[in-house]
């Protein structure tokens, strides 16, 4: 059980991380630490930013949110607990860069070309982060461990 609450608290600071990053890039982008909209104004850049930020969100979320429950069916619950939650932990953090990918990603799109796509699939890659947060409850049931 001490292990299960080590890594959850682990993941949250990971989680927070994703979100502190995505924070910090709105504050610099509209403070003017860092220059916003390099490629208004240039439609085929716009066009292929904006493509480009489309199609992760709509490839990447899906894919992070399903395939963490592929992954848990099939291979992690058949091994010994510590290892079980090694595997765990290594594929939450394949599903948070998958998620972090399309946050950062699209926020930068969106401070690039002052297109308000790549915001909105930024918060749909936030949106999704939510349906991800860690809890020793909810690292038991996926891993059908019995309350020790």
């Amino acid at each position: 059980m001490e292990e299960i609450k080590k890594l959850v608290a682990v993941q949250r600071v990971e989680y927070a991380a994703l979100w502190m990053v995505a924070v910090g890039l709105v504050v610099c982008f509209e403070s003017g630490i860092l220059a916003d909209g390099a490629y208004a104004g240039i439609p085929w850049m716009e066009y292929y930013l904006e493509t480009a930020g489309i199609l992760c969100a709509v490839i990447l979320i899906p894919f992070s949110l399903k395939l963490f429950s592929l992954a848990l069916a099939k291979k992690i619950r058949r091994f010994a607990l510590l290892k079980t939650l090694g595997l765990y932990r290594r594929w939450s953090e394949l599903r948070l860069l998958l998620l972090a990918i399309v946050v950062w990603g699209n926020l930068l799109v969106y401070y690039l070309t002052l297109n308000d796509i790549g915001g909105l699939c930024a918060l749909m890659g936030l949106t999704a982060s939510f349906f991800c947060w860690p809890d020793v409850k909810r690292v038991m049931i996926e891993l059908d461990i019995a309350e020790v």
